[in-house]
């Protein structure tokens, strides 16, 4: 060994080694330079994997007996209702979990405005949606919806809405035989694959029960539900339901999206995902039904209240871009932006047009009144205008005859509805369980918990987990058996008859035992003085020295 590479450091090569390659520039992300122009949490999560471990809607803050799987469906999936113990999300606790799936059919809407089946981002989609309304100022028109997970699954959790919706498709069953033959001879055609789509892409227009095997049409029954469209509440909020889907590019705002609550008037927007497209999607007027088919944009509403209006002109392109970057792609947020302008500029115009409802002086309404109904029902691009008519259609094809595809509610059928609550459902793995209680109530689990007052106790249960009749209460005492007459007659002479009965006679109570005279009490001992445990000592010594017993001792 020469004498210098004795102080080589470890590693390093030595003269006429190959030199390690020089590690290259790591690649900057090209979202970088946006997120830098972001707050610090907003950009953190822009440049960090989509799903954050610590999402608040998790499993551990659900309660299972108030939660249902599958509970609703809409025309693509099915979402399970789960109700939160600790959580709120929205105005309530409830909310319906959409698992966040990729290379399903995603309809024909979303597909026209260029949202790609193999990653369609649903749940960013709703949850954009929901954070743009709240920028608008109208947040409570449109289910609030956020990140969760559920059952090791990931998607979205959106706000249960109150009410019902406009219009509700059901399912009908399959009954001729023939029909029958046809779809169990070529199920790919009719029910598709297992993912119920079929040859052609499309989804399958039937599908098989798994519990049961009976075939079903979808969406073969459409029930056309009354509700107050003359509610000032409702005309506003259907109009300002009209406004967020301009500015997000919604396309699937159908019927059976929009709940109404009878009690209120209230309106919300659910199902959300089918929006923020990169194909044709940078004016409102494209997404229209008359220029996309598919689509159930009404268009640009021709009027709007002044108290949205305003809020609308405050929302900077800035602000927007901030609350969606992370959500979306570039292009679909640049799509966004220029809506927004679009929406702005309508609002001009409608202005200087006098369409602004309680804008004040030179405008032509007030309020939301008989005068505003009028005009939205004139209107061909108005969502309330549409389902006024929707609803009036529907009532005279019934009234021509029987249609065992249609059904249209009465005014009064609507008014007498209430909703239902949602009933108690066990786990599978606790079934058997429940099945051996005697009885099983939430409110026993609310007090397990800790949760909740104690009530007094019910009746017995019976067997089965059903609660017997509570008897009928009664404040008087039974009434005594009265014999009828020919009864009465016959008793003299049964008494006579009977052998008299002899009764043993009562053994007399033992005596109780004699009290005890209480015991002596001992004397108190005081506390002794010098004098006397110098006697006391005295005594002790001289007992010791006679050889008698210490008296301590022999106690």
């Amino acid at each position: 060994m020469k004498f210098l590479e004795r102080f080589k450091k470890p590693g390093q090569p030595g003269k006429g080694a190959v030199q390690p390659p020089v590690p290259a520039a790591p690649v900057r992300d090209p979202r970088a330079d946006q997120a830098a122009q972001l707050p610090y949490e907003e950009g953190r999560r822009a440049l960090s994997p989509r799903w954050q471990p610590g999402t608040q809607y998790q499993d551990r803050h659900v309660d299972a007996l108030r939660s249902k799987d599958q509970a609703a469906g809409g025309n693509i999936n099915q979402v399970d209702l789960l109700t939160y113990r600790d959580l709120h999300l929205g105005a309530g606790q409830q909310g319906y979990f959409k698992e966040a799936k990729a290379g399903e059919d995603i309809g024909d809407a979303a597909r026209a405005i260029g949202i790609d089946e193999a990653d369609p981002r649903l749940e960013n989609r709703s949850v954009a949606t929901s954070r743009t309304a709240e920028a608008m100022g109208v947040g409570g028109v449109i289910a609030k919806t956020a990140f969760a997970t559920h059952d090791g699954k990931k998607g979205s959790v959106s706000e249960k809405a109150a009410g019902r919706s406009l219009v509700e498709n059901s399912d009908k069953e399959v009954t001729d035989a023939k029909l029958l033959s046809e779809i169990k001879a070529h199920p790919e055609e009719y029910i598709g694959d297992e993912k119920g789509i079929d040859p052609f892409g499309a989804p399958g227009r039937y599908r098989k029960d798994p519990e049961t095997g009976k075939i079903y049409q979808k969406k073969a029954i459409q029930e056309v539900r009354a509700h107050d469209l003359t509610n000032p509440r409702t005309q506003k909020e259907m109009n300002d339901l009209q406004w967020i889907d301009s500015i997000t590019g919604q396309v699937d705002r159908h019927g059976g999206n929009i709940f109404i609550d009878p009690q209120s008037g209230a309106v919300k927007g659910i199902d959300n995902d089918a929006s923020f497209g990169s194909e044709g999607s940078d004016d409102p007027k494209k997404l229209a039904t008359a220029n996309l088919g598919a689509s159930h944009y009404a268009g640009l509403p021709t009027l709007v209240d002044a108290a949205t209006a305003a809020s609308i002109k405050q929302l900077s392109e800035e602000d927007l871009r901030k609350r969606i970057t992370p959500l979306l792609s570039p292009k679909e947020v640049e799509d966004t932006i220029a809506r927004l302008k679009a929406v702005k500029q309508r609002l001009r115009f409608l202005e200087l047009a006098g369409s602004v409802v309680g804008g004040g002086e030179g405008q032509q309404h007030a309020a939301w009144d008989a005068g505003t109904y009028q005009e939205e029902v004139g209107s061909e691009s108005s969502y309330l205008g549409r389902s006024a008519r929707n609803y009036q259609e529907a009532s005279a094809a019934v009234a021509k005859g029987p249609r065992p595809d249609l059904k249209v509610e009465t005014a009064e059928e609507g008014a007498a509805w209430r909703p239902k609550p949602v009933g108690i459902q066990v786990p599978k793995h606790l079934e058997k369980a429940v099945h051996d209680m005697p009885s099983l109530t939430a409110e026993k689990f609310d007090r397990h918990r800790g949760g909740g007052a104690k009530k007094a106790p019910g009746p017995a249960p019976a067997i089965g987990g059903h609660r017997l009749p509570k008897p009928a209460a009664t404040s008087a005492a039974p009434s005594a058996v009265v014999p009828s007459a020919a009864q009465a007659a016959a008793l003299p002479a049964l008494e006579q008859k009977a052998p008299a009965l002899s009764m043993p006679p009562k053994k007399p109570l033992p005596k109780p035992p004699a009290a005890k005279p209480p015991a002596t009490p001992l004397p108190k001992l005081g506390n002794p003085s010098f004098k006397a445990k110098r006697a006391m000592f005295e005594n002790l010594s001289q007992a010791a020295a006679k050889g008698k017993p210490d008296p301590g001792k022999t106690m």
